[in-house]
């Protein structure tokens, strides 16, 4: 074969290569600008941040899809109608990338509301199994109310509780998961456009039951097939999904909290069908408990946060765009950081970090510089024991607002921004006993975004309805 030939043929295979590939599951940043308008507002365009953006994506305002404007694989801008905004609810905002590869985005939530100058809540409680420790929301059963989904430790299981259009929830029913659940995350990991659930498990090494991830399909006609499990380190304790290396199948984060045997995070790419190929770990700082994922340095490329609890730091993994990440960069916060945020909390388009610390009883806040660094932290008090954290524009105003969730005190802090980047002190609602974990959606389809936690020893979800 001749030097030309050769050539010719390599340049065939990469192209191959990369059509086989196809493109990324795409993911959305927070906030879309804007994230929030009045009912009656007149058309408007949305631009919306995030990465794995095809240049034939689309954005889709509650399923629909709108006129698109593909800037970079980064960046879109879409129009949204008069009619879109003509009545007060919360619409879903997704990106879908077409075949080959390509996929259904995260949701972020756009409110059509008037602000409000303060929130408060009505609780409902909901039984689950035994000793919740995490939530999620999603639509699992595809009738366009958020269900929620709890990882129970004791239990071995998660508990589904289905949705009602008014904000609240059937009985719940449970499916196994395996020994110690303690997180999980929402994605469609088998390409067939329903909501899947990934669940890390953090066994007990000493009883030889080894971290692993168990991942529950859902089935078509309502339900979790059995779980597939992968093994993904010792001592996970978060997890995070996106398509870390852009070939159009999601791909797992685990956060391994574990101190004899290393400081890691887990990184299993997944296969497309449910299934992950072998863990490969990455360096964090000391005890890494919280775990987020965005493009925080601009480039396209999802990365890693975590928030380590031992040594007082966040950790940020830049990502390759392969499903490798760079050495970990560490910045200091408060006391005993245990669970972390990404969001725009400064309205310049740069992603920045909120951060829940434990024994400092404060939420920490970085700013970021859009090129994976973080200024120094500003911290802000909270009540006692805040265990996790969740940014939103709760009160519809066009800036991002802190949720923080404290266990000892039994209850929410929510912290309104001020659009700068620094927030206003603290407001208690009632959140149960020990709460651990939050998640956010607008239950009850009234235009407003609602909370729910839950109560680890009382074995219940509380519901928080906004006013």
């Amino acid at each position: 074969m001749s030097f030309h030939m050769r050539v010719a043929l390599a340049f065939f295979v990469l192209a191959a290569l990369a059509f086989a590939q196809g493109n990324a599951v795409p993911y959305i940043d927070q906030p879309t600008v804007p994230d929030a308008v009045p009912p009656g507002n007149p058309a408007f365009v949305i631009t919306v941040h995030g990465s794995g953006f095809a240049s034939t994506a689309k954005v889709f305002w509650n399923g629909n899809p709108r006129n698109t404007h593909f800037l970079t694989s980064s960046l879109l801008r879409a129009q949204i109608t008069a009619a879109d905004v003509g009545t007060g609810q919360t619409a879903a905002i997704t990106v879908r990338n077409p075949t080959p590869g390509g996929g259904v985005s995260n949701t972020v939530y756009f409110q059509v509301r008037r602000a409000k100058p303060s929130i408060a809540f009505n609780n409902a409680s909901y039984g689950v199994g035994q000793e919740p420790f995490e939530i999620t929301s999603a639509d699992f059963n595809g009738d366009s109310n958020q269900d929620l989904a709890v990882a129970n430790v004791s239990g071995d299981n998660v508990s589904i509780l289905l949705g009602k259009a008014n904000g609240t929830f059937n009985s719940s029913t449970e499916y196994p998961a395996g020994p110690f659940p303690v997180a999980l995350v929402a994605g469609d990991f088998n390409h067939d456009h329903l909501m899947d659930l990934a669940v890390a498990n953090g066994g007990n090494a000493s009883n030889g039951k080894p971290g692993t991830v168990s991942v529950l399909l859902t089935k078509k006609g309502g339900g979790f097939e059995s779980p597939i499990t992968t093994p993904c380190g010792t001592g996970p304790i978060a997890i995070v999904a996106g398509d870390f290396n852009g070939d159009g199948r999601l791909d797992i984060g685990v956060a391994d909290y574990n101190l004899s045997f290393g400081n890691t995070v887990a990184v299993l790419l997944g296969r497309g069908d449910g299934t992950f190929k072998n863990f490969v770990t990455y360096q964090t700082g000391a005890a890494p408990e919280g775990l987020a994922t965005a493009d925080v340095n601009g480039d396209g490329i999802l990365d890693l946060v975590t928030a380590n609890e031992v040594d007082d730091t966040v950790s940020v993994l830049l990502g390759n765009g392969d499903g490798t990440f760079q050495g970990n960069l560490n910045y200091a916060v408060g006391g005993a950081p245990i669970a972390v945020a990404i969001a725009d909390v400064n309205r310049d388009n740069k992603p920045d970090l909120a951060v829940a610390n434990l024994t400092g009883d404060s939420v920490s806040v970085l700013l970021g510089n859009a090129d994976g660094t973080f200024q120094a932290h500003v911290d802000y008090p909270v009540s006692e024991g805040p265990v996790a954290v969740t940014i939103a524009d709760f009160n519809g105003d066009n800036r991002q607002d802190l949720a923080v969730v404290d266990e000892t005190a039994g209850s929410v802090s929510l912290l309104l921004g001020k659009g700068d980047g620094t927030f206003h002190p603290a407001a208690d609602s009632f959140a149960g006993s020990e709460p651990q974990g939050v998640t956010f959606a607008d239950f009850n389809h009234d235009g407003r975004l609602d909370l729910a936690t839950v109560n680890v020893f009382s074995n219940i979800v509380e519901v928080l309805l906004q006013k």
